[in-house]
């Protein structure tokens, strides 16, 4: 009698486990799908606004340095200008031995 009864509860144990596998098994609402964004701004052409929730903020472009000496390329810069690169000391390179 105690072996019916405890295969009833293993057989009760094991079909409940599956029917909670079988539906996703996530219980957490946060996880459920989310409800697709609409677009509030109505814009005919596709540029959504600041405040809608489809914008997309364009990418900021890094402000790369112009020269400011008058140097054509391959000339060398003035010290004051954003691309002078100053030379290399000839003491810190090594004295060849050879």
């Amino acid at each position: 009698m105690k072996r019916i009864v405890s295969f009833i509860l293993v057989l009760c144990l094991l079909l409940s486990l599956c029917a909670f596998v079988g539906e996703g098994g996530d219980a957490d609402p946060e996880s459920s799908p989310e409800a697709p964004v609409v677009c509030t701004c109505g814009q005919p052409d596709g540029v959504h606004t600041a405040d809608c929730p489809l914008y997309i903020a364009p990418a900021d472009e890094k402000d790369e340095p112009e020269c400011t000496c008058g140097a054509g390329d391959g000339e060398l810069h003035a010290e004051g200008c954003p691309l002078y690169i100053a030379p290399a000391d000839e003491k810190d390179e090594p004295e060849c031995t050879c």
